[in-house]
């Protein structure tokens, strides 16, 4: 799986949570004003200088097209950074296999004065835009200083978000932590307070390409539970901990696990040894909790490949992918000897699997990590 460059794995990195994973920073000297009002007035941050795409890495002409169809990520090898990898994101035509467009995540040199990167994973591609143009990033000026977060393009141009957002109080405590962006386009993350009498959770969002967050949920004191940020298919900001990080349509309708997939029509997908590729109806919260005991909601099994059930497995981690129209099931899986793998589409009924050819060009394999209409 393209590793570092998207990394889907269980594990989640402690500064995707809503809990003080990283030490307490005390704001920089040049911290704005404190805000007048419960909504800040934003600053503009500072311009960052623009970049060409690294020379080594030529620029596509796909890389200009709008992103539709089965999204398939793997990844590339970084020209800069032995131990890195760059992210490639293609759209193809989930009936011929056909390339038509494409985003490459290219990383510049970097010298001593560079950010410090603290990194992190991607959950259910949490950290990037609806169209893949745009991957979070959290970085600090240096290892005193108050966490920021924003986000960068396909050229390694940054947005500092944290910098269009006054302090309450020059002299507060905190940081900043949780950035992902929804389905509508909109960037999230949230700002911790650490104060005499506890903490103060703030979340803000703006809209990609511009400078004018707003504040839309404010938990004072936060509660003592660690807390995710989880946009849903919507719009919906829900930072219930018992949602986790599984996939849902709203608070009512959310997958059992954190590897399932999730449709319009609030069917899940997911396989496992006993079903195979099998769906379940998505359920609230607390109907979840059933799933610890063996059992899925209106469970149906719908295909199993193989006849040994030891040798259905999707390749490398990657998930279940549904199609826009909640007809069809891409995914990837070994053959029946664990030699090589395949793009397969298949009916949510279980009928038609077929496999879709894909260049295997780039390195640790290839999945499907989306499907856009």
């Amino acid at each position: 799986m393209f590793r570092n460059a998207l990394a889907v794995t269980l594990a989640f990195s402690c500064v995707l949570a809503m809990s003080a994973c990283v030490p307490k920073t005390t704001a920089p000297e040049a911290a704005p004003s404190p805000a007048t009002t419960t909504t800040p007035t934003p600053t503009t941050p500072s311009a960052q200088p623009a970049s060409p795409s690294p020379s080594t890495v030529a620029r596509d002409p796909l890389e200009d097209k709008p992103m539709h169809g089965l999204i398939i990520g793997d990844s590339l090898v970084d020209p800069y950074h032995p131990r890195r990898t760059d992210a490639r994101f293609r759209a193809i035509n989930p009936t011929t296999g056909q390339v038509v467009a494409m985003r490459i995540f290219r990383s510049k040199p970097v010298d001593e004065n560079d950010d410090f990167i603290t990194g992190h994973d991607c959950a259910f591609n949490d950290c990037y835009s609806r169209d893949y143009s745009y991957h979070t990033r959290i970085w600090a000026k240096s290892l005193t200083s108050a966490e920021h977060v924003g986000y960068y393009d396909t050229d390694d141009n940054i947005t500092d978000v944290s910098a269009m957002v006054p302090l309450l109080d020059k002299d507060a405590e905190y940081y900043d932590t949780a950035p992902t962006f929804s389905a509508d386009n909109y960037f999230y993350f949230m700002r911790e307070y650490l104060e005499d009498d506890g903490t103060r959770s703030m979340y803000y969002r703006v809209a990609i390409g511009s400078s004018t967050p707003e504040l839309v949920l404010t938990i004072e004191p936060s509660d003592p539970r660690d807390r995710h940020l989880n946009l849903l298919a919507g719009t919906d900001l829900t930072t219930d901990i018992d949602t986790g990080w599984a996939q849902g349509n709203d608070v009512n309708h959310l997958c059992a696990t954190i590897n399932s997939s999730i449709s319009k029509d609030n069917k899940c997908f997911d396989l496992d040894d006993r079903l195979g590729i099998f769906s379940y109806t998505a359920t609230d919260a607390a109907t979840r909790i059933k799933v610890e005991q063996g059992y899925y909601y209106e469970e149906k099994s719908l295909y199993k490949p193989y006849d040994d059930p030891r040798k259905y497995r999707l390749f490398d981690g990657y998930r279940i992918i549904v199609s826009p129209d909640a007809q069809q099931l891409a995914f990837v899986m070994w053959d029946k000897t664990h030699t090589d793998y395949y793009l397969h589409i298949l009916n949510v009924d279980g009928t038609g699997d077929h496999t879709i050819p894909v260049v295997d060009d780039g390195i640790n394999g290839y999945g499907p990590v989306a499907w856009l209409d």
